[in-house]
């Protein structure tokens, strides 16, 4: 079991920690059956945090999730079954779980947990809340809610098949924060100190999805006897699946735009597939790109489970999570900023990969899986969206008052 413990530890460390992504490439609709205020963040990178306000207090033990199960048929002894292996494995907000073993093995690895833990109290836990479950004390007021971390989930990535995203996709959102969203800037903090958030951030993935597994097992399945090392086990498998990313990088150069002819043979072509069944992009964002399309009342994966039903399952269901359910609608082109970037690069790899987590799927290839559509028609819906959207009638404007 010592050993066990050991290499997962050792792994949580050695694996490049990452942070996820805030928001996703969909506009939000209020949280349904909250009254809660919604920020307003459409053109700006605002912080959510109160200016004066004091950092959150680091509670002593992780907050107890019980997403999609009723609390009050929780047993005592259920509960415990859960949150012993938690601690046993991962620890306490204020002190992670780290054997000598591993600080003998891990070095640098370990400091930059230490340094990261309190870097992301500061700065993160609010919105993100202290275990990382997207529901800190800021949380409600935000449309699209904080990431919760602890699915493993992340929308933005340089990865194809829903894989991890690189440390390059994170150090990104941590210094440029997130477009259209409420997701601020770091620019303060140095990369040492970026590498040591995103280090504390994947700490916080690992445990969740740890957490999940036992919830299943523990409320579902009945077993209050599971040995630890079985949970070491999944927990191994999370920390493991941060290593797997290097045979699905998307492999994206940085291209000009075509001009003249080119540019107008390949809007025709983009604007074919965009209609097409094929990639079925007007079925959500609609003809034009302004969100409208036939499917435009969307769940995604952290919202989908808080739907019962009936209304009445559904308000029954809100008691099981600290959030509303909250709606979700496709991106508007036309008015609206491209949260995953506006590069050329940036939307091709939305196209590619898809956004994880949310309806919108990815058209490119992934090892073992045919493409849905070539790279030379990916392209083509690139610069058709380009010329549906914000920035392109921005461009356009700025040239004819500049031609004044």
């Amino acid at each position: 079991m010592q050993s066990m413990l050991r290499i997962l530890t050792s792994l949580l460390l050695i694996f490049p920690l990452l942070v996820v992504g805030c928001e996703r490439e969909e506009d939000s609709a209020p949280p349904v059956g909250s009254t809660v205020g919604t920020l307003t963040a459409e053109t700006t990178n605002q912080a959510a945090v109160p200016v004066g306000s004091k950092p959150q207090a680091v509670p002593q033990n992780y907050p107890f999730h019980h997403d999609g199960y009723d609390l009050a048929a929780i047993l005592p002894e259920e509960r415990t079954a859960i949150t012993k292996p938690l601690t046993t494995i991962f620890g306490t907000p204020k002190e992670p779980k780290i054997t000598a073993a591993m600080r003998d093995e891990s070095g640098l690895m370990f400091e930059l947990i230490e340094k990261g833990r309190p870097l992301y109290q500061a700065k993160c836990a609010r919105c993100h809340g202290i275990s990382g479950d997207g529901a800190g004390p800021e949380s409600a007021k935000l449309n699209p809610y904080p990431r919760d971390f602890r699915r493993g989930v992340f929308k933005y990535r340089s990865t194809a098949g829903w894989m991890k995203p690189l440390d390059s996709d994170l150090h990104r959102w941590v210094q440029r924060g997130g477009v259209a969203t409420a997701m601020p800037a770091f620019p303060e903090l140095s990369e040492a100190e970026r590498n040591a958030v995103i280090m504390y951030v994947q700490f916080l993935t690992v445990r969740g999805e740890t957490e999940s597994f036992l919830m299943e097992t523990v409320l579902d399945e009945g077993d209050l006897e599971l040995p630890l090392d079985d949970v070491v086990e999944e927990a191994f498998l999370a920390a493991k699946a941060w290593d797997k990313v290097d045979d699905y990088v998307i492999k994206v150069e940085k291209k000009l735009k075509p001009t003249g002819e080119v540019l107008t043979a390949a809007l025709v072509r983009g604007k074919t597939a965009y209609d097409a069944k094929k990639a079925r992009c007007v079925d959500c964002h609609g003809k034009e790109g302004r969100g409208d399309g036939e499917q435009n009342n969307l769940l995604d994966d952290w919202n989908k489970p808080k739907q019962g039903g009936t209304p009445e399952q559904t308000a029954a269901k809100r008691k099981m999570y600290p959030l509303p359910m909250q709606i979700v609608f496709p991106r508007d082109f036309t008015e609206k900023a491209f949260r995953g970037g506006s590069e050329p690069e940036d939307l091709y790899k939305r196209i590619y990969a898809g956004i994880g987590g949310t309806p919108m799927p990815g058209l490119g290839a992934t090892p073992g899986v045919k493409a849905v559509l070539d790279d030379a028609t990916l392209w083509d819906i690139v610069w058709y969206v380009q010329k549906l959207s914000l920035q392109e009638r921005k461009e356009k404007k700025e040239k004819k008052s500049n031609e004044k």
